[in-house]
């Protein structure tokens, strides 16, 4: 599950809107007092990206983007595989999904990619105080939800890229 963290008025926004797919959880800290935040969530993950994806780099080879630039391979998990995805500093980031993978007229308004973003690493040991991360997915939303977020002027605080629908 994706993990974005919205001001109080963007989650007030998002949730008066009835967008489909969508949860919001409101940010606790651990002594369990609330926080001024809101966690959004989509449930609902699309299939693997078509192989017409641009720019997305499956770390399980070295990728060079430069002489002295090696983004240096690291094998996404072995139960899942979701993990070890980054993005090309060659050139833009274009999703494409397969037509024939889902239906348009279904989709939930909020979705989360089936590719997890960056590296997991987990620890059985809290002794050796490693840094634990999860990758994430990333969101994926209907023009409906982009153009409310363009209104709150939102487009500072995050990117947004169109995803093609291929056969």
């Amino acid at each position: 599950m994706q993990k974005l963290l919205a001001k109080l008025d963007i989650a007030d926004v998002l949730a008066t809107a009835g967008f489909s797919g969508l949860e919001l959880r409101q940010v606790r800290s651990y002594r369990d007092n609330p926080m001024p935040w809101w966690q959004v969530l989509a449930p609902y993950a699309m299939p693997r990206m078509s192989a017409e994806t641009w720019a997305i780099v499956l770390s399980e080879t070295d990728h060079i983007v430069r002489p002295d630039f090696i983004i240096r391979a690291t094998p996404p998990c072995p139960e899942c595989r979701r993990d070890g995805r980054y993005n090309s500093a060659k050139e833009p980031l274009q999703f494409a999904c397969s037509r024939t993978e889902v239906d348009l007229k279904t989709l939930p308004d909020f979705i989360q990619t089936w590719e997890c973003f960056g590296r997991s690493v987990l620890q059985d040991d809290p002794e050796r105080r490693l840094k634990q991360s999860i990758a994430q997915p990333l969101f994926l939303v209907k023009p409906t939800v982009l153009n409310l977020l363009l209104q709150q002027k939102l487009r500072k605080r995050a990117a947004f890229v169109p995803v093609r629908i291929v056969d």
